[in-house]
């Protein structure tokens, strides 16, 4: 899914970056929020996240992006939220939805609430669930919370997502949705705009919970499509980054489903059926096996992919003899791509390449959450000793038009540092210097990614779009790339010119 779509011609890479870095700051709450909330990640991540929406508010001047359908926000303060825009939800496309700009200021919001004081967010959780459970039901209610925790906006724990759905629950049990909204808050009305629902004092209900009946208001059927969708989407990934991803979304979103559909049942006094039971069961194997990689993945940066496949693949064989039962093994606990299926325990040193390693799309968020555990980045830092000398080598290289040598040491670089946004840049050069301009400009938007508040690295940008006949994105590029001088300046005394 791309997050953000281009309005105006020739803006489709700015749109390219925006969408990078969006789904960065999405990627970092699920990775830093699956199992338990890491302050220290956070804070180590907070200058990337600031310097993310530094990048977006320059994007959006230079071109005119909207945020594309389907992606779930929360307003996190009504002091700057617009008054036109729903309290929560997800965007529709129209005029309506937030501006890039809310939703960014928005999300890292939610974070510095966490490592603030985390007692005040389970409020803004109560008034995103309040919301929309009387506009469109409580279905929708859990629907959007579950999103809203997959893209790291909601980072309270599961226990406290359950206290919360459970007096939802209760709650809805009312006469009347106006009796059921004064409960939560009392004097708030249905037609308040956002900022008053932002505004006003939220607590728990207290007292008679509505009519005594036995209603289950959270569809088993609809919560078992929602499970099967997130497992589907576990075993369609095509790298390693994705199923690193994808195992983080489970822990944050299986919990919370499987536990209330407990909840409610025991709640109307009725055994969870047997259908339902079954899928409980499963599920709950499922997070246990995504929990367990996710220990593996947080102990060092560079968790061999190999090693964690040959592990299971050895396991399996071993406890399951004959193929179609490791393979219905495989369908039932999840946790292994479908990309991966047909390779045995021998053959995973031949793993694809999409699968190798992680790749730099989210080496910010993987250096902060394992940095806050301890873990040294080592060669796989942005830009270590080592890269740099590299890269410093790639461009003397090019300078001398020594273009195929600068390239090979390069590449090979590359290989042996990933996540270099130097290495990046120098390439995209040399790529440039001997015609290869789709490649240069693959390489030098990732450059951008990794260091996005870089004049130096977007006036490289600006010249390579002018190679490839794309005057207005250049012209774009290089008014960012200006902008980030002028703010260089003044910081520093002078323009970034080189990052080393």
């Amino acid at each position: 899914m791309r997050y953000f779509r281009a309005t105006e011609p020739e803006t489709e890479t700015l749109a390219l970056v925006a969408d990078h870095l969006l789904r960065e700051l999405f990627d970092f709450g699920a990775l830093s929020t699956a199992g338990s909330i890491s302050k220290e990640a956070m804070i180590n991540y907070m200058p990337r996240a600031q310097n993310i929406r530094k990048t977006l508010m320059a994007v959006q001047l230079a071109a005119d992006l909207h945020i594309s359908p389907g992606v779930p926000f929360v307003a996190h303060t009504g002091k700057s939220w617009p008054r036109h825009v729903s309290l929560a939800g997800f965007t529709n496309g129209t005029a309506d939805d937030p501006r890039p700009l809310d939703l960014v200021t928005s999300v890292i919001g939610c974070w510095y609430a966490t490592i603030v004081n985390p007692v005040p967010f389970l409020d803004r959780v109560a008034r995103t669930l309040v919301y929309t459970a009387v506009r469109s039901g409580p279905d929708d209610a859990l629907s959007l919370i579950v999103a809203l925790r997959r893209h790291g906006q909601v980072t309270v724990t599961d226990e406290a997502i359950g206290v919360l759905l459970i007096a939802l629950w209760r709650t809805l049990r009312t006469e009347s949705r106006a009796e059921f909204v004064d409960s939560w808050a009392p004097g708030l009305r249905l037609d308040d705009p956002p900022d008053r629902w932002l505004d006003i004092q939220f607590s728990l209900p207290t007292g008679k919970s509505g009519r005594e009946d036995e209603r289950v208001f959270y569809s088993p059927e609809r919560f078992i499509r929602m499970a099967t969708e997130l497992i589907k989407a576990a075993r369609a990934v095509g790298s390693w980054d994705d199923w690193v991803i994808s195992n983080h979304h489970l822990v944050l979103s299986l919990p919370v489903m499987y536990q209330l559909q407990k909840a409610q049942h025991i709640l109307v006094g009725r055994p969870l059926p047997l259908a339902l039971r079954t899928a409980v069961s499963q599920y709950e194997e499922i997070t246990e096996d995504a929990r367990s990689f996710i220990s593996v993945f947080r102990s060092t940066p560079d968790t061999n992919p190999q090693e964690v496949f040959f592990v299971k693949a050895f396991a399996d064989e071993a406890a399951v003899p004959d193929h179609e039962s490791l393979a219905r093994m495989h369908a039932q606990r999840l946790s292994w791509p479908a990309a991966v299926d047909g390779y045995a325990s021998a053959d995973f040193a031949n793993l694809p390449q999409e699968f190798s390693t992680l790749s730099w799309r989210i080496a910010h968020p993987a250096i902060a959450i394992q940095s806050a555990g301890g873990v040294d980045a080592g060669s796989l830092a942005i830009d270590c000793d080592a890269s740099i000398d590299e890269a410093r080598k790639v461009a003397e290289l090019a300078s001398r038009l020594q273009h195929d040598e600068a390239l090979r040491t390069g590449s090979e670089a590359l290989v042996q540092h990933p996540w270099s946004r130097g290495l990046r840049w120098e390439l995209a050069i040399a790529l440039e210097g001997v015609g290869r301009i789709k490649e240069a400009l693959d390489l030098i938007t990732q450059a951008v990614v990794l260091g996005p508040t870089s004049g130096a690295i977007w006036d490289s940008m600006s010249a390579i779009l002018a190679t490839a006949n794309r005057a207005g994105e250049a012209r774009r590029a290089k008014k960012i790339s200006r902008a980030f001088d002028v703010v260089a300046a003044l910081q520093n005394g002078g323009p970034e010119s080189v990052l080393y």
